[in-house]
């Protein structure tokens, strides 16, 4: 069975709409992707994507409570106990 390896590299391009440090992507279907996935796959995909960005970027107490123990434990902290991004 041969391995099939990308022949191109398809840029997904970034969306700012909500700010320059909100991590979206656009859910524009590219033309690139035309024939190779439908463009309900790749909306699924990027919207699937962009709600875990969300997620993560979220401003809890805990992620507050991480950072001022990193800075605190000179970010030896993540060595100890996992962070936010790591579950």
């Amino acid at each position: 069975m041969k391995n099939k390896v990308p022949l191109k590299t398809i840029r997904i391009e970034r969306d700012y709409s909500l700010g320059d440090g909100i991590v979206r992507f656009f859910t524009e279907f590219p033309e690139d992707l035309q024939g190779r996935i439908t463009p309900e796959e790749f909306l699924h995909t990027i919207q699937e994507i962009n709600t875990r960005m969300d997620y993560a970027d979220r401003i809890s107490w805990r992620v507050i409570f991480e950072n001022v123990m990193e800075t605190l434990t000179i970010y030896i902290w993540p060595v100890f106990f996992s962070t936010h991004y790591q579950r």
